[in-house]
């Protein structure tokens, strides 16, 4: 598994939280947007692991680093 899916999801949400500290308050639009994305992306990437996952005994979605 070379692509980091837990990392991903771990991490957009924060990454996606400090963009939106930088927006402006009164730009709702730039701010519901923002929030979509990155909401979708990580449904996305669920999606992705879920259809991925293989019923076997062995441990699957591991990072080495």
């Amino acid at each position: 598994m070379d692509f980091p899916f837990l990392s991903i999801i771990v991490f957009l949400p924060f990454v996606a939280a400090i963009i939106l500290l930088f927006v402006d308050d009164e730009n709702l639009t730039a701010l519901k947007a923002i929030s979509l994305v990155a909401t979708l992306s990580v449904l996305f990437i669920s999606m992705v692991m879920f259809v991925r996952f293989e019923a076997i005994e062995n441990i699957q979605f591991v990072e080495h680093y």
